[in-house]
């Protein structure tokens, strides 16, 4: 927090805090802390850094991220993302490390389409790979107010089951010059293989957003 304070002059940098749940049923139902800092580098380049931390159950720090994006002008938008994610979970005394890669387009200009591969290093003899994929579109954008819905197993700091499909929606209401409220919701539902189709997951946060 001290140094997202200490950042938050230099222009072109954004920062982020939020409070937020995270339950699934029978697994977890903790409280969520999150910080982060993004920065745009010569108009192609972003950095993004999160940290998250947790209370109720697992209480400590619940992981952080690192993720580096590259957008190119000109047809569909196309932009590239990789990363890192190390996610914990202190009362089982469990981690995951995670790397990552998306490819995403704009085929217009409020719709948002990705896929990547995921690489999940939870320990040694269990490491597995994963498709992601991402679906936005913009619903309603005004100077003030915006509203997306997503389809998405990969967020900042966390990545869904592969059998998870979590249906999302985001929302943004400017404040004041540089200051955003942001709200977003995630409802995983599972088992479409089997055609019992239940909602399991859920997470859902608020917060303040701050950028030049």
């Amino acid at each position: 927090m001290v140094v997202i304070l200490i950042c938050l002059p230099a222009p072109g940098l954004n920062a982020d805090l939020a409070l937020g749940y995270q339950g699934e049923t029978g697994v977890e139902a903790k409280g969520l802390v999150s910080a982060g800092l993004t920065t745009g580098l010569f108009n192609l380049l972003t950095l993004d850094c999160t940290a998250g931390f947790s209370f109720i159950e697992h209480p400590g720090p619940a992981g952080f991220a690192l993720t580096g994006g590259l957008k190119l002008p000109g047809f569909l938008s196309p932009s590239l993302d990789a990363g890192f994610q190390h996610q914990r979970w202190t009362g089982w005394n469990a981690s995951e490390n995670r790397l990552f890669g998306l490819m995403q387009v704009e085929p217009r200009s409020r719709l948002e389409l990705g896929l990547g591969i995921c690489r999940r290093l939870p320990e040694p003899g269990m490491n597995e790979w994963n498709i992601l994929y991402r679906f936005g579109w913009r619903m309603m954008e005004t100077p003030k107010f915006s509203l997306t819905v997503r389809l998405t197993n990969l967020d900042r700091l966390e990545l869904r089951n592969p059998q998870q499909f979590p249906v999302g929606l985001d929302g943004t209401w400017r404040l004041a010059p540089g200051w955003l409220l942001y709200g977003r919701t995630r409802l995983a539902f599972n088992s479409f293989s089997t055609g019992l189709i239940y909602p399991s997951a859920l997470r859902a946060e608020i917060g303040v957003k701050y950028g030049r």
